[in-house]
């Protein structure tokens, strides 16, 4: 409802209710219905955001065998590779309309200290040397 007070989203009537399948299509076969009825139209998929989160750390220590990758070495020796050792933690939200473009990456780092321009924020699309001196 609050949706439709933004005007963001209309209120259909009782007879232009609809089923979605699990692509995504409107269907009135019952029996391929997936998920509640729709009872409601957005009209601006613009203003709709959804965030996704997730999170990562660099140190690789405990990672392990994963992805089924071997590394071929000579008969006796143990093959030995780069991977970082220091944790370096942050998060990761992807937030996108409901039209599908990406309004915007909020990054969250683990820190004990940042500078000051990592504080203010950091605009990817602009060249390194284009922020000046620190």
């Amino acid at each position: 409802q609050r949706m439709v007070d933004a005007g963001v989203a209309v209120d259909l009537r009782e007879e232009e209710h609809y089923f979605i399948d699990r692509e995504g299509n409107v269907t009135t076969d019952e029996t391929k219905k997936f998920g509640e009825k729709c009872t409601q139209k957005i009209i601006h998929p613009e203003y709709c955001l959804h965030a996704d989160e997730v999170g990562t750390d660099t140190c690789q220590e405990e990672d392990g065998h994963i992805g089924g990758t071997r590394y071929i070495v000579p008969s006796g020796m143990k093959a030995f590779l780069r991977g970082c050792k220091n944790s370096h933690r942050c998060t990761v939200f992807a937030i996108t309309a409901a039209t599908g473009e990406i309004v915007m990456y909020v990054i969250i780092f683990a820190a004990k200290e940042l500078s000051f321009l990592a504080r203010m924020g950091l605009d990817i699309e602009v060249a390194a040397a284009d922020y000046g001196p620190e």
